[in-house]
């Protein structure tokens, strides 16, 4: 795994991912790449960026993702529904539950709870405030 200040390697390194996302915290960063669609990796804490779309992207190439990527550790869903999240919390004493939020980071917002149910969470998304420049539902 490249280091933070490794400037020529394959990925970028830690301080060239929060000069580009002008962003120090991971979910911040993955908001911003999400937002600038940059494809990426998360593998445990380390979210790995490819130099190479970085530039095709800074040149205003399309950028397109490798088949088979994997998101470990994000809990972006993979839904029509391109804001909604999904946090799972474990209990000691049962099953693991999970919880649904309107991500609003991209607002300078905080996440609005959706509920534990996902169909509930579904009606209440439909009924969130978005940002003008994101569509409700995909499609």
């Amino acid at each position: 795994m490249p280091s933070a200040t490794a400037p020529y390697g394959e990925l970028l390194g830690k301080a060239e991912l929060r000069e580009l996302t002008r962003k120090a915290h991971r979910n911040a960063q993955l908001r911003v790449l999400d937002d600038l669609k940059l494809p990426y990796r998360c593998v445990g804490q380390a979210v790995l960026v490819s130099r190479q779309h970085v530039r095709e992207w800074l040149s205003g190439a399309k950028v397109v993702a490798p088949r088979g990527a994997v998101d470990e550790g994000h809990h972006r869903m993979k839904t029509d529904y391109p804001l909604l999240r999904q946090h799972k919390s474990a209990r000691k004493d049962g099953p693991a539950v999970t919880y649904y939020y309107f991500d609003r980071g991209s607002q300078g917002l905080n996440d609005l709870p959706l509920g534990k149910d996902y169909e509930a969470a579904i009606r209440n998304y439909r009924r969130s405030p978005r940002p003008s420049s994101l569509p409700l539902q995909r499609g």
